[in-house]
């Protein structure tokens, strides 16, 4: 498969990669609920992480590490409610709609990758 009409190679020694259709994206997170070691519950808690907060250390990952695998971003020392999964959902949901990153994968149940989009960081260079 062939990447975007008029984009150059993203990376070097990196496949192209298809756009993922939003179906395909929903079945993943449900994927990873489903998988979760979070179990359910009716605590209250008074700080929870907010969208913006979360965007902003999916931006601090995704500067590091140009492209990770959708599943990696739910995992790790911040997910431990079924609100964290959520919230990085819809940080990526956003991210995603604001241009900041693209969605892709090499084919029909392949893994989805998230990859910074480079046109952010160009839009910032020129402020």
């Amino acid at each position: 498969m062939r990447g975007m009409p008029g984009e150059d190679a993203v990376d070097a020694g990196l496949a192209p990669l298809a756009q993922v259709p939003i179906w395909s994206l929903v079945e993943a997170f449900q994927g990873v609920l489903e998988r979760s070691k979070v179990k359910l519950s009716h605590d209250v808690v008074a700080e929870r992480m907010t969208l913006t907060d979360r965007i902003n250390e999916l931006v601090d990952l995704l500067k590091v590490r140009r492209r990770v695998e959708f599943d990696e971003l739910f995992s790790g020392s911040h997910i431990g409610t079924r609100f964290d999964l959520v919230i990085t959902f819809l940080a990526l949901l956003e991210m995603t709609r604001l241009r900041m990153t693209r969605l892709f994968q090499t084919g029909d149940g392949a893994p989805i990758y998230v990859e910074f989009s480079a046109a952010t960081e160009e839009t910032k260079e020129e402020t």
